[in-house]
């Protein structure tokens, strides 16, 4: 170790620089209270960090529940909307060709887009991703919504 004001070296053990006549033992005192209070900042600083982090998640959490409320009561929205619009051309289909579309089957589509005259025609997919199924004469319903 060296000494603190005149930077010979002493003995570690050394409470007097033999060289200076410093007394050493003040300079360890403080040097401990430093690293006593250097740990110190640390654990707050940990605290600090952790406490930031647990109100960062609660707050991720709790908006992440509102839009996902908020997604699927929009999403059940579309779906009913997209029911009525297939119910509206199974309805049509029906008055133009005294026929009742009983699945969603290719041919089923085909014969709806001739009569509609839309070549583009498709059955809407819930924005969830379940499947329409005609369950009675002109109705529809949804695999995941009914």
């Amino acid at each position: 170790m060296n000494c603190p004001y005149c930077q010979s070296k002493i003995d570690d053990r050394a409470i007097k620089c033999p060289f200076c006549h410093s007394f050493i033992l003040e300079k360890r005192k403080s040097a401990k209270k430093t690293i006593l209070k250097t740990g110190t900042d640390i654990f707050k600083i940990f605290a600090g960090v952790s406490l930031a982090l647990v109100f960062i998640s609660v707050f991720l959490y709790f908006n992440y529940i509102h839009f996902e409320v908020k997604y699927n009561a929009k999403a059940k929205q579309d779906c009913l909307n997209n029911k009525e619009y297939i119910n509206e051309v199974l309805q049509f289909y029906e008055i133009r060709t005294s026929e009742i579309i009983r699945d969603f089957s290719e041919d089923s589509i085909f014969k709806i887009r001739m009569v509609l005259d839309d070549k583009e025609f498709e059955i809407p997919s819930c924005p969830l991703g379940g499947e329409y199924i005609i369950y009675e004469k002109n109705k529809v319903k949804c695999s995941l919504h009914d």
